[in-house]
Order: structure tokens, then sequence, then C-alpha cells
């Protein structure tokens, strides 16, 4: 073989060593989607509300999010989660007129009455979504206070969460905390979540309280209060399946380039042996 026939075989070869390493690229004027898009979130909170407050929006405060917008049914919408971080928050107070021990609490010896609730509803302010609620614990959700019987205890006495800590006549409140998670996936739950308005979530809380004075006499009260931060987060991913890469038009030249050489160098051979 010739100087000349050999410098354009080893071209040949270089051509096809640099079409196998060219990029591949995503054909024009589209863009690859293969990755999962982020979830979409949005948070809405209900300010401190003395229960029992009712769901439906009556009394209570109705929590708003965003719907999911297909844009058109582009997107399709996987799963809608919601996340609930609720905090209960028990102030109790006691007034002694005669010598007793005096007891307030939110949870039922005998555990017939749940703890503290918080829980989000549907629309419909009927249908529950969500429920946080605090554990039936007498340690954490009640107060007992014994006056009156030593000297020097003056009657009557007011005993008060409300009052600075300093107090001798102060009472800890109770702050218990919950949370709950769930995902929805069915057909008719993501369609309540999908549109392109704003879904109205009525919130509703509900507490239990017993009180009891060994003498009969005096009184004794708690104030509960709630409130709670709702996380909307939308899974979603692209109704067109990503595109499938094509070849550079560069890579292809090089490959047929590449050919073409080998298929010249063969021709070369086949002559010289005819000869």
């Amino acid at each position: 073989m010739s100087n000349r026939s050999v410098l354009f075989v080893r071209l040949c070869l270089c051509t096809i060593v640099l079409g196998a390493l060219a990029p591949a690229a995503v054909g024009a004027g589209l863009t690859s989607s293969s990755t999962t898009p982020d979830p979409i979130t949005q948070t809405a909170s209900m300010p401190l509300t003395p229960t029992n407050f009712a769901s439906g929006g009556s009394i209570g405060n109705p929590l708003t999010f965003q719907q999911f917008n297909t844009q058109n049914g582009s997107l399709v919408l996987d799963s809608v989660t919601l996340t609930m971080n609720a905090a209960i928050t028990n102030n109790f107070a006691m007034n002694f007129t005669t010598p007793a021990t005096i007891t307030t609490s939110l949870a039922s010896s005998d555990g017939t009455q749940p703890g503290p609730s918080i829980t989000v509803y549907q629309p419909d302010g009927k249908t529950p979504l969500v429920t946080a609620s605090v554990a039936n614990d007498a340690t954490a959700l009640s107060r007992s206070i014994t006056w009156g019987n030593v000297a020097g205890q003056a009657l009557p006495q007011t005993f008060s969460s409300s009052l600075p800590s300093t107090s001798p006549y102060y009472i800890a409140p109770g702050v218990s905390s919950a949370s709950q998670t769930l995902t929805l996936t069915s057909a008719s739950d993501l369609a309540l979540f999908s549109g392109t308005g704003s879904l109205s979530l009525p919130v509703a809380g509900s507490a239990w309280a017993k009180i009891t004075s060994s003498s009969g006499n005096g009184y004794g009260s708690v104030t509960t209060q709630g409130t709670a931060d709702v996380t909307v987060s939308y899974t979603y991913h692209d109704a067109v399946p990503a595109p499938q890469t094509v070849p550079e038009p560069a890579a292809v030249v090089l490959w047929s380039l590449g050919s073409l050489g080998l298929a010249l160098r063969y021709r070369l051979r086949s002559r010289r042996r005819a000869a």
C-alpha cells in the first residue's frame, strides 16, 4: 500500500473514533424531562383558638390552599400529602373557698375520653382527613392542689396559669404537641385537590375536662386552646413522556465518512490483488 493510501486509511480510522465519541443531543426544540419534578408545597396556619370549635368554618378557621393546576392536562397529579403539626395549650385555674383538694383533668382515668385533638376535614366539614391527638396522659393533662388545711393558708384563694411563674399561686399550663401525616392517592381525593381555584378545609378542635372538689366547694376551670400548621404537598409528573434522544447530526456525518473510508480501502486492496 502506498504512503498516501496508508495516510487516508489512518484518517478514516480517526474519523470513526471521533464519531464514536461525539455526544448525543435531544432533538431540536425538545426538553428532556427524565427527572421527577419537585413536589409543590404550601402551608396554611390556624391561629390559637379556644376549644371546642366546630368544623365547617362557622366557629373554626378554615385553611385555604390553591388547587393543583394540571395546565390543560399536561401535568398529572400522583398524590397529595397532608402533614399537620398541632399544639394544644391547657391553662388551669382553681378557686378555693373552703379547705379542699381540687383536681382538674383533661384525661379520663378509664381511658374512655380522648385527649385534646385537632382535625382537618374535607370541604363538606363532615369527612375527616387528618387528626392530631394528644395522648390521654393524666400526668401531662391533670393538675391537683390541696389548700386551706394548713394554718396561714388564707381563704378564698385563687390559683391560675395566667399568674406570673414566680407567684406561689401559679399553675404550670399543660402544653402538648402532636403531628400526623396522610397521603392521598385515590382518584376522588386527587380530583378534590385538582383545579384552578382554591380549596378550603375546615378545622375542628375538641377537648374533654373533669373538675372535682373534695369538699364540694370552690371551683376549677381549664381553658384549652389549639393551633395547627398544615402543609399540603403535590407530587406529579408530565403527561407527555420524555422525548427520545437522537444522534447529533455531526456524529452521523463522521460515521458516514468513516464507513466510506473503509469501503475505499477495501476497493484499493481488491484492485492490487487483481493487478
